[in-house]
């Protein structure tokens, strides 16, 4: 029987089925045996080899993630089960236009600046001139975890809504508070990477109930998704104005809908934040 292999793209969640035919797989066999018992197998290293040879067949911007072939390939192969590889964006350049900012680029080409800026050392980020041009990391440089392929968030800024999907349907939508301008929500494609029962942001003198860490907003700062935060002197923030931007870059909901989501959304679940 043929091999299916699914190239996952976790940027545009879309699956490319590739599908090895039986007269490629023909010279990857091995036969091993152990006394009376004779086991198949299925050369990975061969498989590796023939991915990259197909890559092109996505198109010239994106590739694949380096092949590391599954310990039970050959069983996946003999019981009809895909075998999964992962698509990778390439890098991008971005040409500045007039009166444009890093923070304003950011914003548009779902990246944080300092990320923009640690790919491009030689500019002067307070002095960007019309025509420069400027190198736009992998989105996959923002997905640092193993991606859970059957979870994913959608957030968008502009509805101050968040759609949560599982095996691709919708499980739940919530009403949210995404940053005001001075602090804003950088869209991006980013992933669940830490969890914290209860954050401190000594920062604004926040305590931030079931936070999850999606991404830096500069090194070492991680914004992230969170229930209704309280002042160290216990009163509640931000109760009645959900449904427009009052956070500083944070994803904010209720307080049961952000624990629920808590629980639910393990490290590497991918979360989209749209404009």
């Amino acid at each position: 029987k043929p091999l299916m292999v699914q190239a996952y793209d976790p940027i545009l969640d879309e699956t490319v089925q590739v599908s090895v035919p039986q007269e490629t797989l023909a010279g990857w066999v091995n036969v091993s045996q152990q006394g009376s018992d004779f086991t198949l197998g299925l050369d990975g290293q061969r498989l590796a080899a023939y991915l990259e040879a197909w890559k092109p067949d996505i198109g010239p911007d994106r590739s694949l993630e380096p092949f590391i072939p599954p310990a039970d390939l050959a069983e996946r192969w003999q019981n009809g089960q895909p075998v999964t590889a992962t698509v990778r964006h390439n890098a991008t350049t971005y040409t500045v236009e007039a009166g444009e900012t890093l923070t304003s680029i950011a914003f548009k080409v779902g990246m944080p600046y300092w990320k923009i800026q640690q790919a491009n050392p030689d500019i002067d980020p307070d002095q960007l001139r019309a025509g420069q041009e400027l190198t736009i990391p992998s989105k996959n440089e923002m997905l640092p975890l193993p991606v859970v392929p059957n979870k994913r968030i959608v957030i968008s800024i502009s509805q101050q809504r968040m759609w949560v999907y599982e095996n691709g349907s919708q499980i739940r939508e919530h009403v949210i508070s995404t940053g005001i301008d001075r602090s804003p929500t950088i869209p991006g494609i980013y992933q669940v990477r830490t969890h914290d029962p209860n954050a401190y942001a000594s920062v604004w003198d926040l305590y931030m109930p079931n936070f999850m860490g999606i991404y830096e907003g500069w090194p070492g700062f991680m914004n992230g998704i969170h229930g209704l935060p309280t002042l160290s002197s216990g009163r509640r923030l931000w109760a009645g104005n959900l449904g427009r931007p009052v956070s500083y870059g944070c994803i904010i909901l209720g307080l049961q809908e952000a624990e629920d989501l808590y629980n639910w959304a393990e490290e590497g679940v991918i979360v989209e934040i749209q404009p």
